[in-house]
């Protein structure tokens, strides 16, 4: 794969909400309001040119669960394995890349879920990757939501909004890391864009300013994510062509990233 399909991307401003407080329990509570503004930019602004996720409200475990969508969930991480949830046509899994400087590392190579010290609201597993010395385009946790005989496939969620997830890093992490999704004009299997050549491949990403050591849920609506392509300054995602979905680690970064409960909604 190359570095352009999976890791560059040209980020917009973007509404993400992210819930989550840094005493993260399953105690009884209720869902108090933040001021909305964000930080490092806040809700849909931006910092250094990059598109930054605010931070919504602040969130306790509530002990009744809402009723989740089976067919929406990406991977809950609960199987301890690779692999994404095998429900509505996805058949993907996790995967890692890092550019070629000697000594570079990405701890483990092939991702599985690592226990959760404590849990987290009833999640006992969440993906984590480690890793630094990467000098050159930087390094990525990702996942392909399809494979066929002949490789990544598109998948289409057309009919969902977004998707969301939980994150969070550890005490020595970089804190500017980016999620992208890729449809088919940021893939080279999608045959709009080219791996080496014109038109480049692009994600679309946005960057999760608010992360910190608690976790946190991110929520990205695929309306809201655009970039420019040769043919429209203003190129919406194409969620019915959805390859990959990726957290980028720019170069020279030390990085430990945790990600759980990954859905569609």
């Amino acid at each position: 794969m190359s570095k352009s399909a999976l890791h560059s991307s040209r980020p917009v401003a973007v509404v993400v909400l992210a819930l989550g407080g840094a005493a993260i329990g399953c105690d009884t509570g209720s869902v108090a309001p933040a001021d909305g503004t964000g930080g490092d930019g806040g809700v849909g602004g931006s910092s250094g040119g990059m598109a930054t996720a605010g931070t919504g409200a602040i969130l306790v475990c509530d002990p009744r669960p809402p009723v989740i969508d089976p067919t929406a969930v990406i991977d809950d991480m609960e199987d301890r394995n690779g692999s994404l949830t095998y429900v509505s046509g996805r058949n993907g899994g996790w995967w890692t890349a890092g550019d070629e400087t000697p000594g570079g590392s990405i701890e483990p190579f092939q991702p599985i879920p690592e226990a959760i010290l404590g849990g987290r609201c009833g999640s006992e597993y969440a993906m984590r990757v480690t890793g630094q010395g990467f000098d050159d385009w930087g390094s990525v946790l990702g996942l392909s939501f399809a494979y066929s005989s002949s490789g990544t496939v598109a998948y289409d969620a057309s009919f969902r909004q977004g998707i969301r997830f939980w994150a969070r890093v550890g005490d020595t992490s970089t804190r500017t890391i980016q999620f992208n999704l890729g449809d088919f004009h940021s893939s080279p299997d999608g045959g709009y864009c080219a791996e080496e050549g014109e038109p480049s491949c692009f994600n679309y990403g946005v960057v999760l300013s608010q992360i910190d050591t608690s976790w946190k849920q991110y929520v990205v609506p695929f309306g809201a994510l655009v970039h420019a392509t040769d043919d429209n300054p203003n190129e919406p995602l194409d969620p019915s062509t959805l390859y990959t979905a990726s957290f980028y680690f720019q170069p020279q970064s030390v990085f430990d990233l945790w990600v759980d409960d990954l859905e569609f909604y």
